[in-house]
């Protein structure tokens, strides 16, 4: 008997020793050119653990290895000009720019790697990273298009940039089109639920958020990340077209408290914006011709500033709006991003808008050029 119980013992432990030795991620990888001298370091975060390792650049070659603790991405940071890491840290406040999403799990990962261009960045080797090199095409290929057309707002004559604002605008929707069909193709790829996170906002994009968030299975809708996801849909339909808009109450330059309940019985856009939002002052001619025209139409413009009280933020929230023609409300608490009505619809990007009809009922989102004033007309 005692015998058996030992070779059970030796069996169970053999029988774990096996499975741990299969649970296990080596990272090949290769820096083209190769850098004189440079370490790298790989960062794991998770809600049970936590990694953090590096390795040195020897020949235009290095290797992580270790075991899977819980399938997630993990980050290769590239310090810039070989700088340790924690130098790096302490100069700088922060994680380098650079770093590549990599998912620790089973198998041998290759991962190729410039020291500084993301874009020929290329990791495949295990199921999850070769779906997310592909997921990856697809953001650079879309990114690319909407740099080329930025940078064309900052050149030609009006007529130029408002074609050129037109079509960038098409490029997101595009991108988005591709995310979605990109997400049902592969229903059970990590890389699909970090694309919907990344990439497809429930506030702005709430519908489209909610379509493929169901393309997901049950075991990613089922992670942290995908109950944290879901979350935000059920929080964004509070802010969604045919809500009826929070109240919200701040500050205009005097000092004065308003409250945006105060402007029931008009049509009201509410525009999220700050002073050093340079999409934001690219927009506003857009908002300002929109006023001029309807302004008289009870229809009325509250701007709400993420500006900070910070680095003179109330002395560059007043010129702004005074250089760019901005005569409708303007308030802010001056706390950036901390803003209470921020946060209240769940502003993580701007320009941001909401057009409100004199019910207080949302009607329209995010209408950015030439869609306001076919809103505007619509209605008024």
């Amino acid at each position: 008997m005692k015998q058996k119980k030992w070779l059970t013992a030796v069996l169970a432990t053999a029988l774990l020793s096996a499975a741990q030795a299969q649970e296990k991620y080596v990272i090949e990888g290769t820096v083209q050119p190769a850098p004189k001298d440079i370490t790298l370091h790989l960062f794991y975060s998770g809600d049970k653990a936590f990694l953090h390792d590096s390795a040195k650049v020897v020949n235009g070659k290095f290797r992580f290895e270790g075991s899977v603790q819980t399938k997630g991405m993990a980050y290769v940071a590239v310090p810039p000009d070989g700088e340790l890491m924690d130098v790096y840290v302490a100069k700088h406040g922060g994680m380098p720019a650079y770093q590549i999403g990599v998912y620790l799990e089973t198998g041998t990962i290759s991962l190729l790697l410039h020291p500084t261009d993301q874009q020929s960045v290329v990791v495949k080797g295990t199921v999850n990273n070769d779906v997310m090199q592909a997921a990856r095409a697809i953001v650079w290929k879309y990114n690319n298009l909407e740099t080329a057309r930025a940078k064309r707002l900052e050149q030609g004559d009006s007529v130029q940039k408002e074609a050129a604002v037109k079509e960038y605008y098409q490029i997101v929707k595009a991108k988005t089109v591709a995310m979605g069909e990109f997400i049902k193709a592969h229903p059970n790829a990590l890389a699909s639920l970090d694309l919907l996170k990344r990439w497809i906002n429930p506030v702005t994009d709430l519908s489209e958020a909610k379509q493929y968030y169901a393309y997901l299975s049950d075991d990613l809708k089922a992670s942290r990340t995908g109950m944290i996801y879901g979350g935000l849909l059920k929080q964004s339909a509070r802010i969604d077209i045919d809500s009826i808009a929070p109240d919200f109450q701040l500050t205009d330059t005097a000092g004065t408290m308003h409250h945006l309940s105060d402007y029931k019985g008009k049509y009201v856009l509410i525009d999220f914006w700050a002073s050093w939002c340079v999409p934001c002052l690219r927009e506003m001619p857009h908002v300002v011709k929109a006023y001029d025209a309807f302004k008289n139409k009870n229809f009325e413009v509250i701007g709400v500033s993420l500006d900070a009280q910070a680095d003179n933020g109330r002395a560059k929230w007043i010129n702004a709006f005074k250089k760019a023609g901005m005569t409708w409300p303007q308030w802010s608490d001056l706390n950036g991003w901390s803003s209470a009505p921020a946060k209240l619809y769940m502003i993580n990007s701007i320009p941001s808008n909401f057009l409100l009809n004199p019910a207080g009922k949302i009607i329209a989102k995010d209408l950015r050029g030439q869609d306001l004033m076919d809103a505007l007309r619509k209605y008024l």
